[in-house]
């Protein structure tokens, strides 16, 4: 019998996990850029699916150094911020690794320029990098920065447009980039703007030969803004939302959105004044949405730390009773119809009025208020989203905890109130699981203490019911 071959070892190969591009990178460089992946990304682009911060920018980082040393100077400064924030020593050398890769991706795309013929692979490159740089830019509190990167993407984009973004899907993944920068870069490049005007000064002179015949108002841009108040609100995802205690301090982020709502309303309250009845129709519906959100938004800025309003318990959502009817009387103003031709056909009613209803819902508890909202709500109830749907029952669902035992019109007293929850919505299953906690402030006479344990929490699990 021939003999059997000796079993040859197998040969064994060394791979590096780490990607071609990233071979020049230092280990800093390489460490920062898998936390730009991993956390800054995740923290621009927020809890919505955004096809700039979640796919595009990731895409090009990999492929383009332009792009990729301006996202390690974006991580490398965040990392830094986050260090201060907790009083950690931040080291020199991460101080510098900001600034160095901010010009290490000027220089990069200078070399773009020079060399990369025009096309959508160029605009693409720069314009991404262009938008780092201001939100780089802004994060260093440095607007005229920012102001130069923004006008610089921006003319390009505009030449862009015109050519259709040469039938690019990301001309239009840009666009909705470079209007959010706009809001991000108002906010921060005008702080006077946003100081309340009285009296006259609302009316100041203006000498105009013709009043316009067009609005003005970007759809997109306001959508995008009011999606922003709906994570503020009601700290929404895809998956459901969270209402928490809101005695915690609003951050300063969000204290600048803040600011833009009342900027806004400014602008287009003034337009209605000077304007009068020429003013159109989908901008005074637009002025009602915003109006109803800040609203809420007032209510929950000023839910906040609290004390006068003992911060600790529910009850001090009564105080705001006033407002929680006008956001009824302002929702009603607004035409629900799907098909109408309103403001509500640019703004969908999931991101423009359901969430300050249900906010409304679960912090106002007036019987006949929550009765308003929920038959507001009723017409929404057949819509496909089962986020929407989900959210509607979760509603009905915690109103119905609250209200046991008590007939219409009585008050529910503070320890029967829900005053936490998380939302969770399983679309595939056609369910909603809601986790929450009845108010924890104890009775006077024991001094009015608190005491929270996960024995607390209660769990419900509902079915939404199929579309009629």
């Amino acid at each position: 019998m021939p003999k059997t071959p000796p079993i040859q070892p197998k040969l064994a190969v060394s791979l590096s996990l780490t990607s071609p591009t990233q071979v020049d990178l230092t280990p800093p460089e390489r460490w920062h850029l898998h936390f730009f992946h991993n956390a800054t990304a995740r923290l621009c682009g927020a809890y919505f699916h955004d096809e700039f911060w979640h796919a595009l920018i990731h895409q090009l980082s990999e492929e383009q150094p332009a792009v990729r040393h301006a996202v390690i100077a974006m991580s490398a400064r965040q990392r830094e911020f986050e260090r201060a924030q907790l009083r950690q020593a931040t080291e020199s050398e991460q101080q510098l690794l900001s600034l160095k890769q901010c010009n290490k991706a000027i220089r990069s795309l200078r070399k773009v320029l020079a060399k990369e013929p025009p096309g959508v692979a160029r605009n693409q490159v720069v314009l991404t990098t262009c938008a780092v740089l201001v939100y780089l830019a802004l994060f260093e509190d440095d607007p005229k920065i920012a102001d130069c990167h923004f006008h610089s993407g921006y003319r390009l984009l505009r030449e862009w447009q015109k050519d259709d973004f040469g039938g690019s899907s990301s001309g239009p993944v840009l666009m909705r980039t470079f209007s959010q920068l706009q809001i991000h870069r108002t906010t921060c490049t005008n702080p006077t703007t946003f100081v309340e005007e009285n009296g006259p000064s609302l009316l100041s002179p203006v000498v105009e030969d013709s009043r316009p015949t067009k609005s003005d108002v970007n759809p997109e841009v306001v959508n995008h803004f009011i999606t922003v108040l709906g994570w503020i609100l009601l700290q929404n995802d895809r998956q459901g939302f969270t209402l928490a205690l809101t005695g915690r301090l609003l951050r300063s982020g969000e204290a600048s959105v803040l600011s833009m709502l009342r900027l806004w309303r400014m602008q287009l309250k003034r337009s209605v004044l000077i304007h009068g009845d020429n003013v159109s129709q989908t901008d005074r519906d637009t002025l009602s949405i915003l109006s109803l959100w800040s609203e809420v938004i007032h209510i929950k800025l000023s839910t906040n730390g609290q004390p006068a309003l003992n911060e600790h318990s529910e009850l001090r959502f009564d105080h705001f009773l006033s407002h929680f009817q006008r956001v009824v009387v302002l929702a009603k103003s607004l035409p629900m119809a799907p098909k109408s031709s309103s403001v509500l056909s640019d703004f969908p009613a999931k991101t423009a009025i359901i969430p300050p209803l249900l906010f409304c819902g679960f912090k106002c508890r007036d019987w006949q208020v929550r009765r308003q909202v929920m038959l507001l709500l009723q017409g929404f109830r057949d819509h496909e989203d089962a986020w929407v749907s989900g959210s509607i029952l979760a509603l009905e669902e915690i109103i119905k905890i609250e209200s046991e035992g008590i007939a219409p019109g009585e008050m529910i007293s503070d320890y029967a109130r829900v005053d936490s929850m998380r939302v969770d919505i399983h679309a595939k299953d056609s369910q909603v699981s809601i986790r929450y906690r009845r108010s924890q402030l104890l009775p006077a006479e024991l001094g009015n203490s608190r005491i929270i344990s996960d024995e607390m929490w209660e769990n419900k699990l509902l079915t939404i019911s199929a579309r009629r």
